[in-house]
């Protein structure tokens, strides 16, 4: 074969492998993010609920949730949100999303629980029972209409934390620097957290908070 025939084909040749290492590349990702998609918002894995009456908030593409190996049945949002409402007997029980998997207990009280000692007892922000899911999410989060289902927006309405939380005892007693309602999720885990004031993990350091968390 010429020497300018073999160039063009080992350029041929390269190219194709770099156009299918690409196309692999992306192909991997792609699968990546969606199995990242599928996830369990609350309860969080290995958390000790004290109450059997739990709102379970998932993230599920195919609208698929398994809890104790039974489906659950899903409430009429948007995909891929998913929102359940269930009561629960004491014991460990188990959410299942495609091959994702999230355990809990549901605890008698603070010392008695069948989970492992490390697991931590987690609070949650008080939620209306019994209300529709729209109810019961609208009370924080904006919620748009779409045909016969509900979206969820991803921020909490701006005056939702002040609807109940008094801006003028907050200010006092917490130090608190109230410059937005949105702010408080900066802090504060309205989906659950271990900590007391549903403090997050790592927080801005503020004079109400020093030394409380």
């Amino acid at each position: 074969m010429p020497r300018r025939n073999r160039g063009k084909w080992a350029l041929m040749a390269g190219s194709a492998l770099l156009l299918a290492t690409i196309g692999y590349v992306r192909a991997v990702e792609s699968a990546g993010n969606d199995e990242t998609e599928a996830r369990v918002v609350s309860p969080p894995d290995r958390a000790v609920l004290l109450s059997g009456n739990i709102e379970i908030i998932a993230q599920s593409p195919d609208g698929k949730l398994e809890l104790d190996g039974k489906p659950c049945r899903c409430e009429p949002f948007t995909s891929p949100l998913c929102v359940t409402q269930v009561w629960l007997d004491p014991g460990v029980h188990e959410l299942r999303i495609g091959n994702r998997r999230t355990e809990f207990v549901v605890a008698l009280n603070e010392q008695e629980h069948d989970g492992p000692r490390d697991w931590k007892i987690y609070r949650f922000h008080p939620m209306e029972s019994g209300e529709s899911g729209d109810h019961r999410c609208g009370a924080c989060h904006e919620l748009q209409l779409e045909g016969d289902l509900m979206r969820v927006a991803g921020l909490p309405r701006a005056e939702a934390c002040l609807e109940c939380h008094d801006k003028a005892k907050l200010q006092a007693i917490e130090s608190h620097r109230l410059q937005s309602p949105e702010a408080c999720t900066t802090c504060h885990s309205i989906h659950g957290s271990p900590r007391k004031r549903l403090l997050k993990e790592s927080f801005p350091e503020s004079p109400g908070h020093r030394g409380k968390s």
